[in-house]
């Protein structure tokens, strides 16, 4: 599942970091925001390794962290239990759903890397016609993909929302590339704060589809 990835949302925006140089230099600022998870992830290691010495030092101070400590804890475990419980049949028919946007996937993996590549040739070549017509077909494999993923029959609720988030990242990221090649021929100011906003969206949303690609990973055993 790790390429799926890297074609839905990280290859096309990755492209649009490199093609587009002035946007890149507001937008290179957006992927701070992924470092806040690394952040909350490290806190709880610092309280572990500094509960214990509080302790040491004041009972009563460790008496009035620990109900803090204990207030996380349900709403950890809560979302660390699965949303549902699935039966068998269901585990099996999402299992099988889940293979199909993988068989997807592999299928359109070469298609979306030569697309990819060709655009990233013509913008470096900045002929204004060869962008455009690069572009277009670009914009073209990507809806020529949507239909494809729009084809996969899937019957798990689960499997179905993956499906819709992928269509979702790939229509915001092939959006993001027509905009950074506008912005990149006339850059205003206004394009610019747009295109970073939206580049903001893509992230946000990109970072839901992992999450829901590792929970359906650990749900069907993938």
């Amino acid at each position: 599942m790790t390429k799926f990835t890297k074609i839905s949302a990280t290859a096309l925006f990755a492209l649009f970091l490199t093609a587009c140089d002035k946007p890149a230099d507001k937008v290179a600022e957006v992927p701070k925001a992924e470092a806040t998870p690394a952040a909350q992830t490290q806190a709880p290691a610092q309280a572990e390794t500094t509960t214990p010495a509080s302790q040491a030092q004041s009972p009563a101070q460790a008496e009035t962290t620990t109900p803090a400590a204990q207030a996380q804890s349900p709403a950890q475990t809560e979302t660390a239990k699965p949303a549902v419980q699935l039966s068998a049949e269901e585990l099996a028919q999402g299992k099988a759903d889940l293979q199909k946007i993988l068989d997807w996937n592999k299928a359109q993996e070469q298609a979306a890397n030569a697309a990819q590549q060709k655009l990233q040739t013509e913008l470096a070549t900045n002929d204004p016609q060869k962008v455009e017509t690069a572009l277009v077909e670009f914009i073209k494999t990507v809806d020529e993909t949507v239909k494809t993923l729009d084809a996969v029959e899937v019957k798990s609720p689960l499997v179905a929302a993956f499906k819709a988030k992928t269509k979702e990242v790939l229509t915001l990221s092939s959006s993001i590339v027509a905009d950074s090649v506008k912005v990149m021929a006339q850059p205003t100011p206004e394009s610019q704060n747009a295109l970073a906003e939206k580049t903001q969206q893509l992230i946000q949303e990109g970072n839901v589809l992992q999450q829901l690609q590792a929970e359906l990973q650990q749900t069907f055993g993938e």
